[in-house]
């Protein structure tokens, strides 16, 4: 996990010369709160950081991360709520 902090001091290190052009892309957990609100679910604080993770740990680098990257991570945890709500049920019903 990066975080803001983390970025901030490594860009510091890393380059010297602050007019320097570098490309820079950023999903935050903000863009995936967001991007859940426009498709009508809610999510949490937590949950978005995790889905922030899971992008930087296993994107593909040829390919960048889009936003049909984050619906399916959202459509992932929609699955994951819907089983573990099963799981419940199934326990109380045992």
């Amino acid at each position: 996990m990066t975080t803001v902090r983390e970025a901030i001091e490594y860009f510091k290190r890393a380059y010297k010369d602050k007019n320097e052009h570098i490309a820079l892309i950023i999903w935050s957990q903000e863009d995936i709160i967001g991007r859940a609100k426009e498709r009508r679910l809610k999510i949490t604080i937590h949950e978005a950081q995790e889905i922030v993770d899971a992008m930087e740990n296993n994107h593909d680098a040829s390919m960048g991360i889009t936003l049909n990257d984050i619906d399916d991570y959202l459509d992932d945890l929609v699955i994951k709520r819907k089983e573990e709500k099963e799981k419940k049920e199934n326990w109380k019903i045992a």
